[in-house]
């Protein structure tokens, strides 16, 4: 249960402003009203066929913004005129006996503020009911936000899953600390996210962290307006500061090339090497590489060029990669077959064969910025933000900008020179 107001005072306290206060205070008549809403749930929702039940306060005339009761019929059985659902079933007795409390402890909020002399607006009377309410356990967002989890398990990766509930323990501790156990989707607002961001902030944690953590909830209320559970998602607008973009790191063609020609390699090193090395030809991540069957995702046009037809394993995005000759060289080396490892070994394995090969920064080379050096050879070799965003698989050519749009040097001279700068 939420906590409950006692002190109407209190709340007006804590709520709104001296101004404010002082215009609260009337011996005026006032008018209320409250009526209920039925609305279809959004397409996408679970159990997009049932109807909303919301209720709109009115105070002289003026409405709050609608809010839902949590109860949900079938299309077709509300009766506007009566303000009731039809039908006669134990579950319908129980519903409009709900709607008919909800109504009463409006009109007794209503008839509390108006005797201690409170010029009572809709806004404010729906407010403090909310907070008054005992709010239904599937409203909190805690358990939201498992429901979240629960709907989009067989749409995302383990990997997103695994992130999504990192996040959802760090909520919880948050939630913990600062007594918000029961707190509800319809209470998140910007300011709430602005606390919570300062908090992830205070434990050490980067901008970018606590930037995506709030995108979570954002993606969580999104879902509460497609289930009709919220009206709209308050943090639509909030844009939160990320940390500066960091120099893309990847290997440059001369170090490429160091790996390719290194006589030094034993052959446990020179698999390592080849399986990091098509990364680098094809764009291709770890989890690409481990599915990677030639059979399945070589594909020939009527040109003769061979394509690698495979969907990202992080986003499902395809991802239509051209084999060009090193990367050709490399699977006919294997027949097709490449020696993948687990992801933890090709690692330490690669790492190794950059010192035996020369290469400065040896051990910060990981699978994948094999998959940062392929946009970066790409561009480097003239290749179009446009097509280098196909290979990869992104989503948007502006995700390509943002992480790989690195031209080096000469490369942005040759192209002043084509343009007749230089």
């Amino acid at each position: 249960m939420q906590k409950r107001v006692t002190n109407v005072a209190e709340f007006l306290n804590e709520n709104y402003s001296i101004r404010e206060r002082k215009g609260l205070i009337t011996r005026h008549r006032q008018k209320f009203g409250v009526n209920f809403r039925v609305r279809s749930k959004k397409k996408g929702a679970a159990n997009p066929t049932k109807q909303a039940i919301y209720y709109r306060v009115r105070v002289n005339g003026n409405a709050a913004t609608d809010a839902s009761t949590g109860v949900f019929i079938e299309p077709g059985t509300w009766d506007t005129k009566t303000q009731q659902i039809k039908g006669s079933s134990v579950e319908v007795d129980e519903k409009n006996r709900f709607l008919a409390q909800i109504r009463n402890d409006l009109m007794t909020l209503f008839n509390d503020l108006r005797q201690q002399g409170v010029n009572v607006t809709a806004k404010m009377l729906v407010d403090l009911y909310r907070v008054n309410q005992q709010t239904p356990e599937t409203l909190r967002l805690v358990n939201y936000y498992e429901l979240f989890l629960s709907y989009h398990k067989n749409t995302v990766t383990p990997e997103t899953i695994e992130t999504y509930q990192s996040r959802l323990n760090l909520l919880k501790k948050y939630l913990v600390s600062t007594k918000q156990y029961n707190v509800t989707i319809d209470a998140v607002s910007p300011k709430w996210a602005m606390a919570y961001h300062r908090y992830i902030l205070d434990r050490k944690n980067g901008l970018d962290h606590a930037q995506r953590a709030i995108k979570t909830i954002a993606k969580i209320l999104d879902f509460a307006v497609v289930q009709d559970d919220i009206e709209s998602n308050p943090l639509r607008s909030l844009r939160l500061p990320r940390s500066p973009q960091k120099p893309i790191k990847y290997l440059t063609k001369p170090e490429i090339e160091q790996l390719q020609n290194c006589p030094y390699f034993d052959e446990r090193l020179q698999k390592a090497a080849d399986c990091f090395l098509l990364q680098c030809f094809t764009g291709m991540a770890y989890n690409e590489l481990v599915m990677f069957d030639a059979e399945k995702h070589i594909q020939i046009d009527s040109d003769g060029q061979e394509w690698i037809m495979i969907r990202r394993g992080k986003t499902g995005t395809l991802s239509t990669i051209p084999v060009i000759a090193p990367a050709k060289n490399l699977l006919e080396k294997y027949a097709n077959k490449m020696p993948v490892i687990s992801n933890q070994k090709l690692n330490d394995f690669i790492k190794e064969a950059a010192k035996v090969a020369g290469l400065k920064n040896a051990d910060s080379i990981t699978t994948h910025l094999a998959r940062k050096t392929a946009g970066t050879y790409l561009l480097n070799h003239g290749v179009p933000l446009e097509t280098v965003s196909k290979v990869l698989g992104h989503r948007s050519v502006k995700m390509t900008e943002m992480y790989y749009a690195v031209l080096l040097t000469n490369t942005i001279k040759q192209n002043f020179k084509n343009s007749g700068l230089l």
